[in-house]
């Protein structure tokens, strides 16, 4: 891109996918009983003391009492937890809390959920000096679970500095770097902490105070956050925690500060066995100030492009992306992919407080909602595809043993479409085709059919398997049957000959009369050969049974 533009509004959140190998009701519970001990400042000391425990993760946020949102209610509040209730109706496909110091929690008590320090240039000093920073803080956080077994955690990330201009190209740097949850090599991100770090510098010591900064992972925090859950994030490595405190130990080594080291430390050991999350998906809002540069508009598809999937300038965008993105508007650019979604504006002066102030408010609410609810959809249909796939067998003659798994399976596929799948969201036009517009890229329509269509083939198949079932127990019946009527026509033979039998003086067969004589041949060859047709009927229903059983 050859310009840059500087930010005047920017709302980023980042969504981890996970799934949770527990019951639903049991996985809340563990969410509502997730605890810390509060401290409180002493008046008279200074100091801080106790205060009660407090809840993690509580259900209310500001936003529910004094909704400011155009989106129709039940989608609103289709994950929120209404009415004091106690627990999820089952009328709810999942739920969502939001972590106790998040920005829109009703329970923050003013604190950032983590303060953070950027360093842009981390790797590039060489006078044996800190480079520029950035204080950066996360802002928000929630999480969601829904009833199928998926999970999302999200959090959002400001900058604390309101008087740095922030660029477009800088911010391009940034969403490459952030969206890597477990970076091994680059220590870009740093966290205060205290002595008992596994690393860190020591920046300033007042009175025995220690200013300690050390390495900061985002997978790491991630894992933390849902530890107590039992999960297993959709992307996800080994951690690389462990390299990531080598690497920024070696950086240091070249800095004017002093070091903790903590080689002795087995955390670090500990960490690096587990498994995090390897990225994070994006939601960007950005309006940009107008410039006085002619700008084009193969610079604002760059950097919609650059920003949606958290690329670096590395990456190139084909022609066909022009053709993926969708302009509502004349300086607006909405871009859908499965690295992110982006909301891009480059307002006019007349129109700038709108996408400043208003929009923004929208972006955190309505819009970051819309987009979830789309990722749920996404998400679900990959986890329906995965029970397929595990949980019915590819052996045609065991298909019939997993009848109820596949009922079972179809019918909870048809209940989330039932509830889940809404076309119309929202009172303004606008963000009902933003929705519709993250669907079609997410191509959410495509999966449900993929599913659907599997399914469907398969209870076809498994109705022709069970029509074949009951043929082969018609046969077995007939067969049965014609083995009684051929005990039936000889006891008809034994009958016949006895009553011919009757007619003779003595009971001999030269003694009967020439007529009846006939009649008992008749007879007797009539019996015959019925007896001879029902034995070579079943016989020929044999043999097509075994040539069949030879094809499967």
């Amino acid at each position: 891109m050859n310009n840059f533009y500087y930010l005047d509004a920017l709302c980023l959140r980042y969504v981890v996918p996970f799934k949770f190998n527990e019951l639903f009701e049991d996985a809340c519970k563990k969410i509502e009983n997730q605890k810390q001990q509060k401290f409180k400042k002493d008046k008279q000391t200074g100091k801080k003391i106790p205060s009660g425990d407090q809840k993690l993760w509580v259900r209310r946020c500001v936003t529910q009492a004094a909704p400011e949102s155009d989106l129709y209610e039940y989608i609103r509040d289709e994950f929120r937890f209404v009415d004091n209730e106690n627990e999820a109706k089952e009328q709810k496909s999942g739920c969502e809390w939001l972590f106790w110091r998040s920005r829109e929690s009703a329970e923050k008590d003013g604190q950032s959920i983590k303060d953070l320090i950027y360093f842009p240039d981390m790797n590039k000093q060489d006078d044996g000096k800190l480079p520029e920073s950035w204080k950066v803080k996360i802002s928000n956080a929630g999480i969601m679970l829904f009833r199928n077994g998926l999970g999302m955690l999200w959090y959002e990330i400001g900058f604390h500095q309101k008087n740095i201009r922030i660029n477009s190209d800088e911010l391009k740097v940034f969403q490459n770097y952030i969206r890597e949850l477990n970076h091994g090599k680059t220590a870009s991100i740093w966290e205060e902490t205290d002595e008992n770090a596994q690393f860190g510098l020591i920046l300033k010591e007042v009175n025995n105070h220690k200013t300690v900064i050390s390495p900061f992972s985002f997978g790491k925090w991630v894992n933390d956050m849902v530890d107590f859950l039992d999960i297993h994030y959709m992307a996800e490595r080994k951690s690389a925690y462990k390299s990531l405190l080598k690497n920024g130990s070696k950086y240091a080594e070249k800095l004017q500060y002093r070091i903790i080291s903590g080689e002795d430390k087995p955390d670090a050991d500990v960490v690096s066995d587990i498994k995090v999350a390897d990225k994070a998906i994006l939601f960007t809002y950005a309006s940009f100030e107008k410039d006085n540069f002619k700008d084009s508009r193969e610079d604002r598809i760059s950097l919609s492009y650059h920003l949606t999937n958290g690329y670096n300038d590395s990456y190139h965008y084909g022609s066909d992306v022009v053709d993926e993105m969708r302009h509502p508007f004349d300086d607006v650019i909405w871009y859908a992919t499965q690295e992110g979604v982006s909301y891009l504006a480059w307002p006019s002066e007349d129109n700038r407080k709108t996408f400043k102030e208003q929009l923004l408010k929208k972006a955190g609410s309505d819009y970051f909602t819309l987009y979830m609810k789309a990722l749920y959809q996404s998400f679900s249909l990959l986890l329906y595809a995965e029970k397929i796939q595990s949980g019915i067998s590819a052996v045609k003659m065991h298909l019939s043993e997993s009848d109820t798994n596949v009922n079972l399976l179809y019918n909870e596929i048809n209940l989330f479409l039932t509830k889940s799948m809404a076309t119309s969201v929202s009172h303004i036009h606008h963000q009902s085709e933003f929705y519709i517009y993250i669907k079609k890229r997410l191509r959410i329509d495509e999966d449900v059919d993929s599913v659907t269509a599997g399914l469907n083939a398969m209870d076809g198949l498994q109705r022709e398997m069970r029509e074949e079932e009951e043929k082969e127990s018609s046969d077995k019946i007939q067969f049965i049957m014609g083995i009684f009527t051929l005990f039936g026509i000889f006891s008809a033979l034994v009958d016949s000959c006895e009553l011919f039998n009757m007619f003779s003086q003595d009971g001999s067969w030269h003694n009967l009369g020439n007529n009846a004589k006939t009649a008992e041949v008749i007879i007797m060859v009539v019996i015959v050969a019925l007896a001879v047709c029902i034995v070579f009927g079943i016989f020929r229903e044999y043999i097509k049974t075994r040539r069949k059983d030879r094809k499967k």
